[in-house]
């Protein structure tokens, strides 16, 4: 990858999510990337901040920037993070069209040392709003449509398995897959839907590109269709927790619903309610930032 002189900088990761072509990429005339494969991604790197610059594309057979067949206006906040990631078909028109979409605040390590931090970008042009939740029913990202980043979610370095879920009914599993985060504490992620969620090649898989530039596939694994959230009790994620933290319980008839976080000397940090809630599975999430020192 090219390397921009000094400058005023921002930092900025590329990932290539478009199915089938291979590109090469360029900032103006400059070729920043030579063969960008599907699926891969760059690692973090300065780019030019605070001016307005053009991002090209063109097959990987190019020999200058006027091959290109598409260009994007860019520009980029000194000191800013960014992931962007290049999305959907080429020559199709519409929503589904081959586009960039950039996330600014994006983290290239953990913020907390030895956890790992973890956003989602859903990639799938044809795939249906999703949520991702665990086993028992804490939903880490929520309502995410074709285009949009999640939040990042700060958790123990360890492995997780992922079910991928209608944004509207967690108990349908659409898929499960296993995130081996136990091999990368300390750092941040971007897991990535990717493919064709119809069925057409390239299939519908869940990937992760790291800080790093590394992208690894997440593993499906086998689980039944439906499984409904647990009907006992109370699961809290992260824990521990830096920004968010998500509580799931299920609540056996209509009540008002009030919490406490206490320290582990029993000091309420904070405390609230939810209201006046239905019975059934209930699900919300909780800011935890400012009890952070």
């Amino acid at each position: 990858m090219t390397e921009f002189g000094r400058t005023p900088n921002a930092r900025f990761q590329l990932v290539h999510n478009s199915p089938a072509p291979v590109l090469d990429v360029y900032v103006g005339n400059t070729r920043l990337l030579d063969g960008f494969s599907f699926r891969t991604a760059t690692p973090f790197a300065d780019i030019p901040a605070d001016r307005n610059l053009t991002v090209k594309f063109a097959a990987d057979t190019s020999s200058s920037s006027s091959s290109a067949f598409t260009s994007f206006p860019v520009s980029f906040n000194t000191g800013e993070t960014y992931v962007i990631v290049a999305s959907g078909i080429v020559g199709a028109p519409g929503p589904k069209a081959f586009k960039l979409f950039q996330k600014s605040g994006a983290r290239e390590l953990s913020s907390v040392p030895g956890n790992v931090d973890a956003q989602f970008f859903h990639g799938s042009t044809d795939a249906p709003e999703v949520d991702i939740r665990l086993p028992g029913g804490a939903v880490l990202f929520d309502n995410i449509q074709y285009g949009e980043f999640s939040g990042y979610q700060s958790a123990s370095a360890i492995d997780y398995k992922y079910y991928l879920t209608p944004f509207n009914n967690n108990d349908n599993i659409l898929g499960a897959y296993i995130a081996e985060w136990s091999q990368h504490p300390g750092e941040a992620v971007t897991v990535f839907a990717s493919g064709y969620y119809s069925g057409v090649s390239p299939a519908f898989a869940l990937w992760a590109a790291f800080g790093s530039g590394v992208t690894v596939p997440l593993q499906p694994v086998a689980v039944p269709t439906s499984e409904p959230a647990a009907q006992e009790g109370i699961s809290v994620w992260p824990n521990p927790a830096t920004e968010m933290v998500s509580v799931k319980m299920y609540i056996k008839e209509s009540e008002e619903l009030t919490y406490r976080i206490v320290d582990a000397g029993g000091k309420t940090l904070q405390a609230g309610s939810f209201g006046q809630v239905n019975g059934g599975a209930f699900s919300e999430t909780l800011s935890v930032s400012s009890l952070i020192e």
